[in-house]
């Protein structure tokens, strides 16, 4: 009987690992290339027309409006849920000129904790600045938040939300697209976006180093195993000769000394009288 086994665990583990650091070198090498490559673009100074879907842009938050959506996600095990976490889109007015009174608006996903509380800060000193019609010492209170950010695609909820908060305070939906830029600035972290594909490529390397050494040296063997149950009956050629006396001797008989040797004569003349 042979004897075979299927994949072993070494080499699930493997595979399993190799496809977790392959999707990370996937997820992230865009972000890290353009990182590597060259700065992020200056947000400050930027028009309202100068933004491309997968841009890296890092300024400044000063003036934040309003929020205009919450993306709430929530995580559950067995349809348990065991966490929950909201990240709001702000509504937030940047190259302001002082002189001219212009600038415009820009949609920030904010994901981080800490940010989230200083733009809530600031959102509510961009109010007592309104309300105080831009006094000098109201401005002094407003504190901007430096981020690092990815621009992308503005969501259809998201973006209807933001048709409604317009149309709210009597501007049309074409007035709000001249005020907004066509985008959302994504905060990001470039630190994480910068090493995450070198992480998977780490996983990969070494865990097919494992693999390989783990397997070198290793040699296949086959076993044939005679399963049959002690004195199992095993067919024999009744011509077969033993080669040390020439003599025909009978497998299934033994006496007590342990050596096999030919059957004892039976009388059987009597038998059927």
């Amino acid at each position: 009987m042979v004897k075979t086994t299927g994949a072993s665990v070494g080499v699930r583990i493997y595979i399993v690992v190799l496809i977790i650091g392959l999707f990370m070198v996937i997820s992230s090498a865009g972000d890290a290339i353009t990182l590597f490559t060259k700065d992020a673009v200056n947000l400050n100074g930027k028009e309202i027309s100068e933004f491309y879907e997968g841009e890296m842009v890092q300024g400044k938050a000063e003036y934040v409006w309003d929020t205009i959506a919450t993306l709430e996600t929530s995580r559950t095990v067995y349809g348990i849920p065991v966490s929950k976490s909201s990240t709001p889109y702000y509504l937030v007015y940047v190259n302001f000129d002082a002189d001219t009174s212009n600038g415009y608006y820009v949609l920030m996903h904010i994901t981080d904790k800490e940010t989230i509380t200083g733009m809530d800060s600031l959102m509510m000193e961009t109010e007592r600045l309104l309300m105080s019609d831009g006094e000098s010492t109201m401005i002094n209170n407003i504190k901007p938040i430096g981020l690092n950010t990815k621009t992308v695609k503005i969501p259809g909820e998201v973006k209807e939300y933001l048709y409604r908060y317009f149309e709210e305070g009597g501007m049309t939906k074409a007035e709000c697209d001249e005020l907004v830029a066509d985008c959302v600035l994504e905060q990001c972290d470039y630190t994480q976006a910068k090493i995450l594909p070198l992480i998977g490529l780490g996983l990969m390397l070494i865990s097919t180093l494992i693999f390989f050494a783990g397997r070198k040296g290793k040699k296949s063997k086959t076993t044939y195993v005679n399963e049959f149950p002690s004195g199992g009956f095993v067919p024999q050629n009744g011509n077969a000769q033993n080669t040390s006396d020439s003599t025909a001797q009978n497998p299934y008989y033994s006496d007590n000394s342990g050596t096999s040797g030919q059957m004892d004569e039976i009388n059987t003349d009597d038998i059927f009288k």
